[in-house]
């Protein structure tokens, strides 16, 4: 503490200043770099898992389509009718290539790949089961075809939904879990930056206070001292070693108080000099 009663008030002002300044500093980067682990967390589910949810669903969209297709291409006679559902049938297979690359593309988990590839292999036995009813319907073998729709077609789809339907509570369970470690983050920034708000003003009002008791009790001393050589007591003592300057204020009016003290020293020896004679 003595080291710092050496130093000018300025510099005790200036250190306190940088030190209240580091602390701010220090909670504003602790507040940016959490915050950006908040806003990363919450991207992740805003542009990625409720994005694959999304095409997730469309896929199942698709596939309940493509079921339709088929459907009616054994109910309709109609060639023109027949076109069309075909040419359904493949604009949808396009649309699930699309969606697939999409969801392979965000999916990044083990569990979720490992989802990814049941689906995939429901999705190929999907489509391998579409064809073969699909030449049955061609080789005009329409009962043969709707029997194996039922027993073949129907089991595989219900499979492949399942997979996809996996994948889609996977993704919810993970965004749920994903919210509530940003709720978490969020609580544990509130209290770390309130902890460091606290320990900011319990700092900012020390330092104040110690300095301003370096600065009045000293200047109270000169008062006392200033007080006391008007009054004619030149006897006081200046014992300062402070060296800032109030602690020079203090040695120039100690100077001060000794150089009155030899005047008044030489002035009395004179005037004893003068009665005597």
């Amino acid at each position: 503490m003595n080291f710092f009663n050496h130093l000018k008030i300025g510099t005790r002002l200036a250190l306190t200043l940088s030190i209240l300044t580091l602390l701010l500093v220090g909670v504003g980067l602790q507040s940016i770099l959490r915050s950006a682990d908040i806003q990363k967390g919450l991207e992740d589910i805003l542009e990625r898992r409720m994005v694959i949810i999304e095409e997730v669903n469309d896929l199942r969209l698709e596939v309940n389509e493509q079921a339709r297709s088929i459907r009616n291409l054994a109910l309709f006679t109609n060639p023109d009718q027949i076109k069309a559902e075909r040419a359904e049938l493949a604009e949808s297979r396009r649309k699930v290539d699309g969606l697939v690359v999409s969801v392979e593309a965000r999916v990044q988990s083990p569990k979720g790949r490992e989802l990814l590839a049941l689906a995939a292999d429901g999705r190929r036995k999907f489509r391998d089961g579409v064809d073969r009813y699909v030449a049955l319907l061609e080789a005009g073998q329409r009962d043969a075809a709707v029997e194996y729709l039922i027993s073949g077609v129907r089991p595989v789809q219900l499979a492949y939904l399942a997979a996809l339907d996996q994948q889609v509570e996977f993704q919810k369970n993970q965004s749920h879990l994903a919210g509530v470690a940003a709720v978490s983050e969020v609580e544990t920034l509130r209290f770390s930056v309130g902890a460091a708000i606290m320990i900011a003003v319990l700092l900012a009002v020390s330092l104040g206070i110690w300095i301003i008791r370096s600065i009045t009790r000293p200047i109270a001393q000169a008062v006392a001292l200033a007080q006391a050589v008007a009054a004619g007591d030149l006897s006081h003592e200046v014992n300062s070693a402070r060296r800032d300057e109030t602690g020079q204020l203090l040695q120039a009016l100690g100077a001060m108080q000794q150089s009155l003290a030899r005047v008044v020293g030489i002035v009395r020896q004179g005037s004893d000099a003068v009665g005597t004679a």
